[in-house]
């Protein structure tokens, strides 16, 4: 018998508002921006939106990531499911990546900053150790680094707890998100920037789908208990939420500011606690289809948005900028997600449990 995929409104929906706070933070570059009529502390709340953008795509990579290791653990971690676990992840991402690594290096227009070693780009590295470049070429590039090599941290770690323990996934969720915290703080220790070097580097970041990964193992077998427990805490979550985003989006920079490295955990934390509350939503009629296209080609409009930005900046007259900034980065979404996205999706091996079961 053969499960077929199925898409959660819930999870779209996460995906499809996590997307749109991106493209917000950088429109904001715009004059013809909606923002523009904020006052100037408002306006750094478009910034933080694209810190929450981002947290909320790990927090959901690492909810779905997890349910699938979850999985594998269950029928035991061998060299096949292994690799057809990071097949499938490389597969997803990959292609698409590269094609618009190419088209950076190929037309320069896309990104007028200066170009770094290409090499550690097309490696995966640009960001791993170091962090990025100075000129921010590429400069979305920083979040799949760290997301592509918690994959493999994260498969890592469950295969070498399932030696010693029944919950690997569990053992590996709460390894990662102890080793980044403890991480981030020595980061700053040696006078590391907040931004670049605990935010965005693989290094201090490597918790960054860990939040995820522990809430996909406790929802495999207490669903509703986690569910009860999600709908309860609400009214303790949203304050939390609202504190953690407004220590993040503090204007003054401290030396060591030790609040920020602590917010971003919680910030994690809160974003998982509602997630079980809102993977059931029911699909509205109207804004439902928008919502499913709107995440299906989510990532696509992540790769793309960057270079649809730095065309419409430097090409195109200011009372026209923020429009042809939206409908390019729309356009080449669509046309890559259809074109190269789903195709490679559909050749990807079936990630296949022992008595069967295709999964996700």
């Amino acid at each position: 018998m053969t499960e077929q995929p199925q898409r959660l409104f819930g999870l779209d929906l996460v995906r499809a508002v996590a997307i749109l706070l991106v493209l917000l933070a950088h429109g904001v570059l715009f004059p013809g921006n909606p923002l523009g009529w904020l006052p100037v502390p408002a306006l750094r709340l478009s910034w933080i939106s694209g810190v929450i953008g981002v947290e909320l795509f790990y927090c959901l990579s690492g909810f779905l990531i997890g349910s699938l290791l979850v999985r594998i653990a269950a029928n035991g971690i061998g060299w096949r499911s292994a690799w057809v676990f990071l097949l499938r992840r490389w597969m997803r991402t990959l292609p698409l990546y590269y094609l618009i690594l190419g088209a950076l290096v190929l037309v320069p227009a896309l990104d007028r900053a200066p170009r770094p070693e290409v090499w550690r780009y097309a490696l995966l590295v640009q960001n791993a150790l170091t962090p990025m470049p100075e000129s921010n070429w590429f400069g979305t590039s920083w979040s799949l680094v760290i997301e592509e090599w918690s994959y493999l941290a994260a498969l890592a770690l469950v295969a070498l707890a399932a030696r010693f323990t029944r919950r690997p996934v569990l053992f590996a969720g709460l390894a990662l998100c102890c080793a980044g915290l403890v991480l981030r703080l020595l980061a700053l220790r040696v006078g590391g920037d907040w931004d670049t070097t605990v935010r965005k580097m693989l290094l201090t970041r490597m918790d960054a789908i860990a939040p995820g990964i522990v809430l996909a193992w406790f929802w495999a077998d207490r669903r509703q208990a986690v569910l009860d427990w999600a709908r309860a805490s609400l009214p303790a979550t949203v304050p939390l939420l609202a504190i953690s985003v407004w220590i993040l989006s503090r204007q003054e920079l401290l030396p060591t500011d030790y609040g920020r490295v602590l917010a971003l955990p919680v910030l994690a934390a809160a974003m998982c606690m509602v997630l079980p509350v809102v993977i059931g939503l029911p699909a509205p009629p109207v804004i439902g289809p928008l919502v499913r296209w709107t995440a299906r080609t989510s990532y696509a409009l992540y790769l793309v948005h960057w270079s649809a930005m730095w065309v419409a900046l430097a090409m195109v007259p200011p009372p026209w900028q923020y429009a042809v900034y939206v409908s390019a980065s729309v356009s080449a979404a669509i046309v890559l997600s259809l074109a190269v996205e789903m195709p490679i999706m559909r050749l990807r091996p079936r990630q296949v449990r022992a008595e069967g079961v295709i999964v996700a």
